[in-house]
């Protein structure tokens, strides 16, 4: 128990230090402002300049959400996974859990795609597309590691540790951090 407390505790302050990563990485690039925006009462900008800068603040808010999101997912595998190998979990909980994590990623590969399909500044593109990648990626995973709980067989379970290191290089990649 005492492990699965620590795994827990890791993965919570990996999701922590990913976050001040990605956040201060966007600081230093000069694309995140120092100092909040001021607010307007007037109603939506309407100065080219204004709005270039509130979609390009809204765009590295998505980045940051989507990263935090398929990070924390990658991490509660990783923790359900764990659990399952210490019998905390049956196969059947391990599963569900899987299932309650990922469950939202095929709707998000619906979006992405669509976003993706947009006419969308060629930088942008490519951060749609990286997301859209990390998500199948850590879906792939999740279904990975139900199939091995599942079958129990040892190539699944090699399988599925290829499948999260190979995830974990593409999250830190994404990040910057790896």
């Amino acid at each position: 128990m005492k492990r699965t407390f620590a795994l827990a505790i890791g993965g919570i302050i990996g999701l922590l230090l990913t976050g001040a990563c990605a956040m201060g990485q966007l600081a230093d690039s000069g694309r995140l402002a120092a100092a909040p925006p001021t607010v307007r009462s007037a109603g939506p900008p309407s100065d080219v300049k204004s709005i270039a800068l509130m979609y390009r603040k809204t765009v590295d808010c998505y980045r940051g959400l989507a990263a935090g999101y398929v990070f924390q997912t990658h991490v509660g595998i990783g923790l359900v996974a764990e659990l399952s190998a210490n019998k905390v979990y049956s196969a059947e909980q391990a599963r569900a859990a899987v299932e309650r994590m990922t469950g939202g990623m095929a709707a998000m590969q619906t979006l992405l795609k669509g976003l993706a399909g947009m006419d969308l500044p060629p930088k942008d593109r490519e951060l749609v597309t990286g997301i859209l990648k990390l998500v199948v990626q850590v879906a792939g995973e999740g279904k990975m590691l139900t199939q091995y709980l599942e079958s129990g067989k040892q190539e699944d379970a090699n399988a599925y540790h290829k499948m999260r290191a190979d995830a974990a290089a593409a999250i830190g990649k994404f990040l910057g951090i790896g």
